[in-house]
């Protein structure tokens, strides 16, 4: 007895039917690419307000933040209860170094329509969402927007 599929060759109705799907998937994602269908996108905020702001390590441990554009001391901060402010500007200023950029060239601490608030280093280029950290971190920066803001 001889083997029936010996001389068999693998079926084309097959390959055919791969190549369908094969194309089809390709001509989906295509489509779906060229037209937008599925994206969801959000709409653009503006900036509500902005500020300049130095943050300037002293030797006893504070952090004094100055505004740069209408001068004067925003707050004083201490290590204790202020972990948030004090790493994200590590994390800024981390780029800095690697840049050897000045630490005293000023950060943009900007409040969106949307209700977003990010800092961002015009000198790296980097940006940091705020309320991504939750909205009692957010809060440690926003006190600085506050008109009547304390020094601390």
């Amino acid at each position: 007895m001889g083997d029936p599929f010996r001389q068999e060759i693998f079926p084309k109705g097959a390959l055919y039917a791969a190549a369908a799907l094969i194309l089809g998937a390709i001509g989906l994602a295509a489509g779906a690419r060229l037209t937008g269908y599925g994206v969801t996108s959000m709409p653009a905020a503006t900036a509500v307000e902005v500020l300049e702001l130095r943050f300037l390590p002293q030797e006893d441990g504070r952090l004094v933040i100055e505004d740069a554009r209408r001068g004067g001391t925003v707050a004083v901060l201490n290590q204790e209860g202020e972990g948030f402010v004090f790493g994200v500007l590590r994390g800024l200023g981390q780029g800095r170094a690697v840049a050897r950029a000045s630490p005293t060239e000023p950060y943009r601490l900007t409040r969106w329509s949307d209700g977003r608030m990010s800092i961002a280093d015009p000198v790296t280029g980097r940006t940091m969402e705020l309320d991504a950290f939750g909205p009692t971190n957010a809060a440690s920066f926003a006190r600085f927007f506050d008109p009547a803001r304390e020094t601390r």
